[in-house]
């Protein structure tokens, strides 16, 4: 059986503008009334989600300056290309140059999202609602390319973003002052020293390493802890140093 499909860059962008509009308006009626303020903030989100639509449905690279266009081939679709197995396709790039794209834009693109949510829900109100949140959209697109052609799942990508959404979350709670900066920096600084021993001096490996796993959970949600967290500024960077 043959059926092909080629979805545009552009249309692709114009059906999510639709539906998120409708989106918008629906709320407005039901609201009666429109906050232009939180529809500001929401803007901010609707940017944030279309750059991430394009970059992780669509291929980097450019044809003639165009975006080559997303396919469903059903011959290709199956079986899906899933990897389950942290850390095996994070390192698999032929330059570092490539490899420090991957790592910085898979986790960029999230931050935002992850200053945007709790401002505009109200009812992400606890650290767990938020991971669960950022996790969640991440999951979302992650599952959504399964049957596109050229597109995979990924556990590394699915952490990656996470940890893009987890930083964007420390840095509205450090403008809340609902933690301090001195915990978190100096424990990730101080893994990323560690790892650069530990990978040979590499700092876009040591990078990777910092930004995969436990390590801004540990930083922003467990370093911060109020009831082990030293009150004072220099205690709270030895406290991160030796947790980091």
């Amino acid at each position: 059986m043959q059926f092909m499909v080629e979805i545009s860059f552009f249309f692709l962008e114009i059906a999510f503008t639709a539906i998120w509009l409708m989106v918008r308006v629906a709320v407005w009626i039901k609201q009666k009334r429109i906050d232009r303020k939180r529809e500001t903030i929401l803007l901010l989100m609707y940017i944030n989600l279309a750059v991430i639509i394009r970059f992780t449905f669509f291929p980097m690279s450019k044809v003639d300056g165009r975006v080559q266009p997303l396919i469903f081939d059903i011959a290709t679709a199956f079986p899906f290309r899933v990897n389950l197995v942290p850390l095996v396709n994070l390192f698999d790039y032929d330059n570092k140059r490539d490899l420090l794209l991957n790592v910085i834009g898979n986790t960029a693109m999230f931050v935002p999202s992850g200053i945007v949510l709790p401002i505009v829900y109200k009812g992400l109100n606890t650290h767990r609602k938020v991971i669960s949140a950022g996790i969640g959209i991440s999951l979302c697109i992650e599952i959504l390319q399964l049957p596109f052609y050229g597109r995979a799942t990924d556990i590394d990508d699915l952490i990656l973003n996470s940890a893009g959404f987890l930083v964007g979350y420390g840095i509205y709670l450090l403008v809340r002052r609902v933690i301090t900066w001195q915990n978190p920096t100096f424990f990730i600084a101080t893994v990323f020293v560690f790892s650069l021993f530990m990978e040979g001096f590499d700092p876009i490996r040591a990078l990777s390493m910092v930004m995969c796993g436990g390590v801004v959970i540990g930083a922003i949600f467990m370093a911060t802890d109020y009831t082990t967290s030293p009150p004072t500024p220099w205690g709270k960077v030895i406290f991160g140093i030796g947790c980091g």
